[in-house]
Formats: structure tokens, C-alpha cells, sequence
């Protein structure tokens, strides 16, 4: 008696292991998070190695998904992005890419000449070359080339500037 209940134990565990969740799927275990103190939310997923991930979002599954400026590079452990909105219903999912790269911010994996975060903050994608834009043109005649322009189509807005104020941890800037 003791065996067979020995082994149903083990059957029932084999099986429970067979369908457990894992996070192999590029969006399994993806998850967003409502924080009603600050009424905020966060979209969370576990994030492999050699794995860089974009994220797309949209209010209404029947709209298009738009990039936001987001790139993570995969450190196989939980990656995080807080952010609000005032939309009724708001859906997020991941762009994963294969592609090696040491700097994911400044590379170009469509091989436009746009680095993958100017293409985010440009609203294009990332993944598709961009046809007849030039990255060394000033197609607004700003005095800021396409490639660095935070909206090249606006003569209105020119290069986008960060201003570090303290380095962390007592860096020295190059």
C-alpha cells in the first residue's frame, strides 16, 4: 500500500513538473502590475542573456503597437519598466532580438544609420530600414542631422540633449 502510494506521489509530481510555467517563451511571464498607492503600473518579464528586448504598447488590441523608448538588455533575471497612464485598458508586449550587440542603445540592427534608441524616439521601427531617410541629411534644415534629430520632420525641434548633472558612484565621465 505504502508503494503504490510512493508512486502515485511521483506520478502526480512528474506531471505537475510537465506543465509548470517557465519563462522560455519570449512573453511568458510578462506581466502588468497596477500600484493603486502611486497609480502607477509596471510591465515585468524575465529577461535571458544574449536577449535584447523593446517594448511595444497599445490602448485598444485593434490598433497599432507603438515602440516606446525602452531597449533591456537580457540579464537573466526580472526586468522592470514603471510607467502611468490615464488610458481605460492599456496592453504591452515584448520585441525580443537574437542579434549580438555590446551596446543595444547605439547599435543598428536594421542598418539604416539610425541607432536603435533615435529610431524609438523617432516613433520608427527599430527592425525595418527606413526607406529614403537619410541619417547625414537635414531634411528640416535645423542645422541637426537626420541621425541625431529628435524630430528630423520639425524644423520647430533639434538634437535631443542629456545633461548629466553627478555621475553615479563617483564615475568620471570620458
Amino acid at each position: 500500500m505504502l508503494r503504490a502510494l510512493a508512486f502515485s506521489f511521483a506520478a502526480l509530481a512528474a506531471s505537475s513538473a510537465a506543465f509548470a510555467q517557465t519563462a522560455t517563451e519570449p512573453n511568458e511571464g510578462s506581466r502588468i502590475i497596477y500600484d493603486s498607492s502611486t497609480d502607477t503600473f509596471s510591465f515585468a518579464w524575465f529577461s535571458h542573456p544574449a536577449k535584447t528586448y523593446f517594448v511595444q504598447m497599445t490602448n485598444d488590441l485593434m490598433g497599432s503597437w507603438e515602440y516606446i523608448p525602452v531597449i533591456e538588455p537580457g540579464q537573466n533575471t526580472v526586468a522592470e519598466w514603471g510607467f502611468s497612464s490615464n488610458a481605460n485598458q492599456v496592453f504591452a508586449r515584448l520585441v525580443v532580438s537574437d542579434i549580438f550587440t555590446l551596446n543595444a542603445w547605439a547599435d543598428d540592427f536594421d542598418l539604416d544609420g539610425v541607432s536603435n534608441y533615435a529610431e524609438l524616439l523617432l516613433g520608427t521601427d527599430p527592425f525595418v530600414a527606413e526607406t529614403g531617410f537619410d541619417p547625414n541629411a537635414d531634411d528640416d534644415s535645423d542645422g541637426v542631422i537626420n541621425g541625431e534629430d529628435a524630430a528630423p520632420g520639425d524644423p520647430a525641434v533639434g538634437q535631443l540633449s542629456v545633461t548629466i548633472t553627478s555621475p553615479a558612484n563617483n564615475a568620471t565621465l570620458d
